[in-house]
């Protein structure tokens, strides 16, 4: 990561040049977690009610609502280049206002469709290229589909099954190769939870889970990820700190594992750090009352125990953090949309996912940004946590933009051992991370 030096000194410098863009000074840091006391802050600051001056200009340009936009990953409307939505989240790419699209099953027709319409998204922005994202697992959670021309493949329960580690790398790498030739640069998957409630309704019923033996989920994940990354797609771990023993379904609501939850499930997702094979980890919205022992109830994804505490101090974990989708119920229906971006983001999230499926809102990206910007204006944890998520994600980018594939296989992809020490990311790595963000923010290294 940053040096503290270097952390601090960006912070300044996005707090000073924020309140000269809003034409007014700093306010008083706010205490971390807490609410924005009203709507008000919602708004934009009267200097940049036009919507021009404060836009960025271009990836080299430092701005703070630039490095905001790049946590943002939505979803939109539309199966085709010219349908509404899409031109407006291509303009959205251009400007910088959001770092990446998720796709659903509404959005695919065809391959030449969806192919043309990510051609379009990675035109847009050469030199910060979008995430292009897609939920296809396998089996029951899939958004391509046969009918659509793609090819599918198993659910994880039954590849665990059927095939050895090798030969669900072959059926993986045909699955990766496939999203790459459609134009999708990032798959959500795999899922590292274990099958410790077989009746669970969005796990276990579902056959998402590789198996209830942690050495088996790890053994599969690994299979998983090697095969997207030599085809040149990001993948991400998901749902930490584990979803696999819950009774309930998250989308409906905040799952409570309090009961339910041992630290066994943590074993893939260490397993998978460990030896290198976590390009990013996507934090789910469960609660447990002992990992989250003096936070409110609330889910994981929003919380600094899990994803600061757990996730990064104690499995070392320096990637990517993904919330799960902030517009499902298990959030919608405890925040206001303020109230979850700005937890998001001082529990250490370093992308922020909407859907924006239920109730499509075109303002919904400049909204957040608006959020976070006021917020970074009052909390220097927020500031921070920005400059440091910008880093991580703008030295990913770097390699997307290099070579049309990700720059994960500079991590360690040691074997899976389950006696290996926690890996902590190569020098090499953290200077990109460093050089990148530097570059693009435009100060000096």
């Amino acid at each position: 990561m940053f040096s503290t030096t270097l952390s601090a000194g960006l912070v300044s410098v996005l707090l000073m040049s924020s309140a000269v863009v809003a034409g007014q000074q700093a306010k008083p840091m706010q205490q971390s977690g807490q609410e924005p006391a009203s709507t008000s802050s919602l708004a934009p600051a009267p200097a940049e009610t036009d919507g021009k001056s404060a836009a960025p200009r271009g990836p080299g340009d430092p701005s703070l609502r630039m490095m905001i936009g790049q946590m943002i990953l939505v979803g939109f409307s539309g199966t085709s280049v010219d349908a509404p939505s899409v031109v407006a989240v291509r303009r959205e790419i251009a400007d910088g206002s959001i770092g990446g699209v998720m796709y659903l099953s509404d959005n695919v027709s065809d391959r030449a469709h969806v192919a043309d319409m990510n051609a379009a998204f990675l035109a847009a922005n050469q030199k910060l290229p979008p995430f292009i994202s897609v939920d296809e697992e396998g089996g029951a959670i899939a958004r391509l589909t046969a009918e659509n021309g793609f090819h599918e493949v198993p659910a994880a329960v039954d590849v665990a099954r059927k095939f050895t580690p090798r030969g669900a790398y072959e059926l993986y790498s045909g699955l990766a190769t496939e999203l790459r030739e459609w134009g999708f640069n990032l798959n959500f998957g795999p899922v590292a939870d274990l099958n410790v409630n077989p009746a669970n309704p969005i796990i276990g019923r579902l056959g998402r889970s590789f198996s209830n033996n942690p050495e088996i989920v790890a053994q599969y994940g690994a299979a998983f990820v090697r095969a997207h990354r030599d085809a040149g797609v990001v993948t991400t771990l998901k749902h930490f700190p584990g979803h696999g023993s819950s009774t309930t379904d998250s989308h409906k609501g905040l799952a409570d594992v309090s009961d339910t939850w041992s630290s066994l499930e943590l074993v893939p997702f260490r397993k998978l750090i460990n030896a290198g094979y976590a390009d990013s980890v996507m934090v789910g919205h469960i609660y447990d009352k002992g990992l989250q022992k003096g936070e409110a109830v609330g889910p994981a994804s929003l919380s600094s125990a899990i994803v600061s505490d757990l996730l990064r101090k104690k499995l070392r974990f320096q990637g990517l953090v993904f919330s799960d989708d902030l517009q499902m119920d298990a959030v919608e229906k405890r925040y206001s949309l303020a109230g979850a971006v700005v937890r998001a983001v001082e529990a250490g999230d370093d992308i922020l996912i909407f859907s924006n499926h239920k109730n499509p809102d075109a303002d919904l990206p400049a909204k957040v940004i608006d959020i976070l910007m006021a917020e970074a204006r009052r909390n220097k944890l927020v500031a921070t946590n920005i400059v440091k998520s910008f880093a991580k994600i703008s030295a990913l980018k770097a390699g997307l933009a290099e070579r049309g594939a990700s720059k994960v296989d500079m991590l360690s992809t040691k074997s899976i051992d389950p006696n290996g020490a926690n890996q902590v990311m190569p020098a090499d790595v953290e200077m990109v991370r460093r050089d990148v963000a530097l570059k693009v923010i435009g100060l000096p290294g």
